[in-house]
C-alpha cells in the first residue's frame, strides 16, 4: 500500500515590489528639442522626459514649458503692440517685429539613475525693456518611491531644515557677494563695510529668509545639495543667478 505526502505550496505574495532599472544604453532621459518662430516671438526649447519617472512627473515638466511659452508669446505680442502705438510719430515699425522676441528653455542634468533624478531648468528671454530675464525650476524625483522630492526630503532628521539652509546660504552669499563688490582702490574699509550693510546685506537677508519660496529650487547628489537663487532674489541684476552648495547631513 502506497502513501502520498501532500505539500501545500506557499502562494506568491501579491505585493511584490519591482524596482525600476534603466535599460542598457539608456541615459535615463529623452531630450525634446524644438525651434520655432511665430509673428511676435521665437522659441528655442529643450527639456527632458525621464525614463524611470511616472507619467505625471514628466507631464509636469511639459506643462511648465508650455505655460512659460504661452505667457511669453502673449507678453511679446502685447509689448510689440504697445511699442508700435508709441512710435508712430517716428514711423510705423510694422505690424510684427523684424526680429521676434526670443525665448529659450534649457536644462542641465545633475543625475538620472535607477535611484534618483535631479535636474535644473532655466527659462529666459527678452520681450522688451532694459534687459532680459531668466527663471529657474528644479526637478527632483525618487525613482523607487515614484514620487517628486522636496527640500524637506533632503533633511529627514532636521525639523528645522529651513533655518539650517537659511543660515548656511546667508553666510556663504555674504562672503561671496562682499568679495565681488566692484569698488575702486580709494574706497576705505569703513565705506566698503557701510556699502555692504546698506546695499548688499538687506537683499541677501530678504532672499534667504527661511521660507519654502526662497529655497524652492535645488538639486542634489549623494553628498551635496545645491541651492539656486534667481536674478534679484539675493542681489542686484548685475550679479546674476547665485548658487550655494552645502553638504548633505
Amino acid at each position: 500500500m502506497g502513501y502520498f505526502l501532500r505539500i501545500k505550496l506557499k502562494e506568491p505574495s501579491p505585493y511584490v515590489v519591482v524596482t525600476p532599472t534603466l535599460p542598457a544604453g539608456d541615459p535615463g532621459y529623452k531630450e525634446i528639442k524644438t525651434n520655432t518662430t511665430e509673428s511676435y516671438a521665437s522659441f528655442d526649447i529643450s527639456y527632458p522626459q525621464f525614463t524611470l519617472a511616472d507619467a505625471a512627473f514628466n507631464k509636469k515638466i511639459v506643462d511648465a514649458v508650455q505655460a512659460a511659452k504661452t505667457e511669453f508669446a502673449q507678453n511679446a505680442a502685447d509689448n510689440w503692440k504697445a511699442y508700435r502705438e508709441n512710435t508712430y510719430e517716428e514711423g510705423d515699425p510694422g505690424q510684427f517685429p523684424s526680429d521676434p522676441y526670443p525665448m529659450y528653455v534649457k536644462w542641465e542634468l545633475v543625475q538620472a539613475t535607477d535611484h534618483y533624478i535631479s535636474a535644473i531648468m532655466r527659462i529666459g528671454g527678452y520681450n522688451g525693456g532694459a534687459h532680459g530675464f531668466e527663471n529657474i525650476i528644479s526637478w527632483n524625483y525618487d525613482v523607487k518611491a515614484q514620487k517628486e522630492l522636496t527640500l524637506a526630503d533632503m533633511f529627514p532628521n532636521d525639523p528645522d531644515y529651513l533655518k539650517t539652509v537659511s543660515d548656511y546660504s546667508r553666510t556663504a552669499l555674504t562672503k561671496k557677494l562682499s568679495a565681488d563688490i566692484p569698488l575702486d582702490e580709494m574706497t576705505s574699509p569703513e565705506e566698503r563695510e557701510k556699502y555692504i550693510q546698506e546695499s548688499i546685506q538687506p537683499m541677501i537677508d530678504a532672499g534667504t529668509e527661511p521660507t519654502l519660496q526662497n529655497f524652492s529650487v535645488f538639486t542634489f547628489t549623494d553628498t551635496n545639495i545645491t541651492l539656486y537663487f534667481s536674478q534679484y532674489q539675493v542681489a542686484a541684476y548685475v550679479y546674476g543667478e547665485q548658487q550655494v552648495t552645502m553638504p548633505r547631513k
